[in-house]
């Protein structure tokens, strides 16, 4: 199944490269399989089929791990350190 055809059945439209998020993990949309987008999850080098109604969109390349940073920053000045 093309990503057109996922479009269709689904109401969900993605392309290859698009950041997204599923299941609290972001990602790189790598390809479509079957009646699954296959999605590479920051830190893995293979990629894992998801169901497109999973799936959400996310800001650009850069805004994603930037943002997931901060929040990590924030965890971390506020534990005091011994």
């Amino acid at each position: 199944m093309s990503f057109k055809d996922i479009r269709d059945r689904f109401g969900a439209s993605f392309q290859r490269g698009d950041r997204v998020i599923c299941e609290g993990r972001f990602g790189t949309v790598a390809s479509a399989n079957h009646s699954h987008i296959r999605v590479r999850f920051d830190g893995r080098s293979i990629s894992a089929p998801c169901d497109p109604m999973d799936l959400q969109l996310v800001g650009s390349t850069t805004s994603a791990p930037s943002s997931s940073m901060t929040q990590f920053s924030s965890v971390q000045e506020s534990v005091p350190l011994q």
